[in-house]
């Protein structure tokens, strides 16, 4: 009992980073990773016509994995279409995720459930979720 108090206390370090980053550094980081990942899904010859969401603050980074189209979108005007994967995570560690393996990997935030997943339809995309991996600068 001693121990489990002591661990549900302990913070993660991307929840503690004081890391300032704008808006825009994140989006561009976001861009670059999305050609990267893109380009990867060309060379595994992966296609997939389901848009890849990542919620971020009060927006939607939006990745149309078809056709290596990338929007933004406010919170207050979205609507999902489907099909989509949407995952919600922590700023800070989506941050530590786009600047690459040598600060955050997607498998470990994967594996340590630090992502939440919605999926329209509810069907699991292994290329995608293996594409994932070479999202990053």
């Amino acid at each position: 009992k001693y121990i489990s108090n002591v661990l549900s206390k302990k913070k993660y370090t991307y929840e503690i980073q004081n890391t300032y980053f704008s808006q825009y550094e994140l989006i561009d980081l976001a861009k670059q990773a999305y050609l990267g990942m893109f380009d990867k899904m060309l060379i595994n010859n992966f296609k997939t016509n389901t848009r890849l969401i990542i919620e971020y603050k009060d927006k939607f980074l939006i990745f149309n994995l078809e056709k290596r189209e990338f929007k933004i979108e406010s919170s207050k005007n979205f609507k999902i279409k489907k099909p989509y994967l949407l995952i919600k995570l922590n700023p800070n560690l989506l941050y530590n995720l786009l600047k690459g393996p040598r600060f955050a990997h997607w498998n470990n935030a994967e594996i340590g459930s630090h992502l939440s997943f919605d999926r329209e339809p509810n069907i699991y995309e292994r290329g995608l979720h293996t594409s994932l991996a070479f999202f990053h600068c």
